[in-house]
């Protein structure tokens, strides 16, 4: 038997990004509000939003009963003109160089709690077990492996 494992707390918001919010980051954020409900807020965003959802995605997420053929692709640019805050989310989940690069840098974080992580190809993906202590403001934050 396995011993039961403690994780930190669920944050209070999580902001998944990538490339173009057609795959990783849609999956991701359809995935973790399936498993969370309620309990959190969880957004999206690409640094792009130049495509539509992917079909793939789409058919792989409905085999988890996780409803993703509503979804509407949102850039960064696109959450900051609707009024959104980008620095507030307590959990920056970067799927992708470019959206690592684009998004919310530590220096900008307005809650204490702040966290930043960066997931790159062959990573176990459990956000709350990712070592995500907030960085300094000139490092972009660790990546987890």
């Amino acid at each position: 038997m396995v011993a039961d494992q403690t994780f930190p707390p669920l944050p209070q918001s999580v902001l998944f990004c990538c490339d173009h919010n057609a795959v990783r980051s849609p999956m991701a954020e359809g995935i973790m509000k399936k498993l969370y409900g309620t309990e959190c807020y969880i957004q999206s965003v690409g640094v792009k939003n130049d495509l539509e959802i992917d079909g793939f995605a789409v058919t792989v997420c409905a085999e988890m009963d996780v409803e993703l053929s509503r979804h509407r692709s949102r850039s960064f640019d696109e959450m900051e003109q609707w009024g959104d805050d980008l620095s507030s989310f307590d959990l920056v989940l970067a799927l992708s160089p470019a959206s690592q690069r684009r998004a919310p840098t530590p220096a900008m974080a307005t809650g204490a709690g702040a966290r930043w992580a960066t997931l790159v190809q062959g990573d176990l993906f459990h956000p709350l077990a990712l070592d995500c202590a907030t960085p300094a403001p000139a490092d972009r934050g660790p990546t987890a492996r």
